[in-house]
């Protein structure tokens, strides 16, 4: 190998080296920047012990080749047409009974079936406002999300956020006043001076963080009084001094001389000095006097507010409206559970309601009981023993029986087989009868096949169940109905969907491991209820910690962080 190729390699192989100890480097300061994850307490955020509707439905009664005729207190039998073991068509006449009943009676049930229908409506209603609800813990969350982003909108809109006016201000005028935060410093004689009258308004606010509150307007008055003082007494002026006429000697001279006689020069008169008087200033004393008046607030800047803005503030007032009135995630759950059972025993007054309205109008519109299939009359009792012991007056029987028409929800549907033991209870009577399931439809049930127990979240299916014992019931009867193999044993629970991922058909969670470190983790599901909640039956347990799942800091073996529920809805 030639030396230039050596250099070459070893540079290349310098490069390669180079550029690894880089992305470890970078790698290693990218892992000492990662937040731990939080991880949560699965028993704060798992449900248990949750009313779901699996074990128990209801439906109503129907005849297969069997008729029994029932009398109701208001009738009394008028005439019997066929005898036991009398063979009948369908359509004939099997007896005739005399109400008491008045079209009074049936419109009284009309109105009763009308009033348990309008308050089944309030309570779905209910329901579903309550399925809609947003929890408190996810308004929070929303909130707190507007108004961040409320706050990074205002960072960039100049002029978005108004500031009160600097204090002092003010011309201390009734339209103008002066506005002064500082009380103890403020001199009224200053603010006298300074506003060059005897008349001055003043506003004391108090200032709060940015905001001016506790406004006191006082109106001082300044009177002056003038005092003059005395002016001194002027001083006498002193007696001039009295003056002679000076003597003129005459000079003496020699002979043959003239001589200019001598002149006395006359002593000088001084006058008398005068004292200047001068008048003192007048000494003024004030005197000053306050009053209140009504102090108007000061008013921000205008604040400078986009589209975006008065947007996301309507949002922040409606959430903010939502949170007055919400419930935790806990609370929503449990009303929801409540209202579930108080729908389905609304259902029973409205079909019950239902029945005893159908039934009275039919008494009052025709007095003859007919044979609805081809068969034989198996029994016919006396008035007496039936009214007494509450049994069928009259049986016609084509070799059938009674059945129950059902429905069951979609994620017990798998838990239902054909031959499966059914406890069947009346509603009127109490009576519990012994059930077989004998069809269960694969094609979800019509409006008019059944209810849904009030959960609209829930596809519901038809199944059918034959009564195995000859006990007396009654068409259209309603009975509720339990489901012997279901599983009804405390230990389920179920965790929220938002915490679960899926592998292709795995499902996964994030818990923390043994080592404290981020752990992913499978777990086997169970049913799922209300769309949203699995039921765990393998995997984790309500003594693990677990995270949510998302994020670019959630993986396999990343530092956890333990906290608490408040702070799961701040992501």
């Amino acid at each position: 190998m030639n030396k230039k190729l050596r250099k070459t390699l070893i540079i290349i192989i310098a490069v390669v080296v180079g550029c690894g100890a880089v992305w470890g480097i970078l790698t290693l300061v990218k892992n000492l920047n990662r937040k731990p994850v939080n991880v949560y307490a699965v028993s704060e955020v798992a449900q248990s012990g949750m009313y779901i509707g699996g074990s128990e439905t209801y439906g109503s009664v129907y005849s297969d080749n069997i008729q029994k005729v029932m009398l109701s207190p208001t009738q009394t039998v008028a005439d019997i047409k066929v005898t036991e073991g009398q063979e009948v068509k369908k359509g004939d006449l099997l007896m005739t009974f005399d109400t008491s009943l008045e079209q009074l009676d049936v419109d009284k049930a009309e109105i009763e079936y009308e009033r348990q229908k309008i308050e089944l409506k309030k309570m779905r209603e209910y329901l579903s406002s309550l399925e809609s609800a947003q929890s408190s813990e996810a308004l929070e969350a929303r909130l707190n999300e507007l108004e961040n982003a409320l706050a990074r909108e205002k960072a960039i809109t100049p002029g978005s956020d108004p500031e009160m006016p600097a204090l002092p201000l003010g011309s201390y005028t009734r339209d103008d006043p002066y506005y002064t935060e500082d009380p103890d410093n403020f001199s009224i004689d200053a603010a006298f001076e300074k506003a060059g009258r005897d008349d001055i308004f003043v506003v004391f606010v108090t200032v709060e963080g940015e905001d001016y509150v506790n406004y006191k307007g006082m109106h001082f008055t300044r009177t002056a009084t003038i005092i003059e003082p005395e002016i001194p007494t002027q001083p006498d002026k002193p007696t001039e001094p009295e003056t002679s006429e000076p003597e003129t000697s005459e000079p003496e001279t020699s002979e043959g001389e003239t001589t200019e006689p001598e002149t006395t020069t006359e002593p000088e008169t001084t006058e008398p000095e005068t004292t200047e008087i001068v008048k003192p200033d007048p000494i003024i004393i004030y005197s000053t006097s306050f009053g209140f008046f009504d102090a108007e607030p000061l008013s921000p800047s205008e604040a400078v507010v986009t589209d975006k803005i008065r947007d996301l503030e309507r949002q922040i007032e409606d959430v903010q409206n939502l949170l007055g009135s919400s419930f935790s995630k806990a609370e929503l759950l449990r009303m929801r559970d409540e209202q579930y059972k108080a729908i389905q025993t609304q259902d029973i007054m409205v079909r019950k309601a239902e029945l005893d309205y159908r039934q009275k109008m039919a008494e009052v519109a025709d007095g003859n009981i007919y044979a609805n299939m081809d068969g034989v009359v198996t029994i016919v009792r006396s008035e007496e023993e039936a009214t007494m012991q509450s049994l069928p007056i009259m049986e016609v029987s084509a070799g059938g029986g009674y059945y129950v028409q059902g429905t069951i929800g979609e994620f017990q549907l798998q838990d239902l087989k054909i031959g499966q033991s059914v406890q069947v209870q009346s509603w009127f009577t109490g009576m519990t009868y012994e059930g077989e399931v004998t069809e269960i439809s694969t094609i979800p049930a019509t409006e008019n096949q059944g209810y849904s127990n009030g959960n609209n979240n829930i596809t519901w299916y038809p199944f059918k169940v034959h009564i195995l014992t000859d006990d007396v019931l009654t068409e259209g009867d309603y009975v509720g109905m339990t489901m012997n193999s279901f599983d009804e044993s405390a230990d389920k629970w179920y965790l929220e969907s938002m915490f679960i991922r899926f592998d292709a058909d795995k499902a996964y969670v994030y818990v923390k491991g043994e080592n404290g470190l981020l752990e992913k983790r499978y777990v086997q599901l169970g049913a799922v209820i209300w769309g949203s909640y699995y039921e765990i039956k393998d995997g984790i347990t309500m003594d693990d910690r677990i995270a949510f799942p998302y994020g670019k800091n959630v993986f396999d073996g990343a530092k956890t962080n333990d906290a608490g529920i408040e702070e799961l809805y701040n992501y």
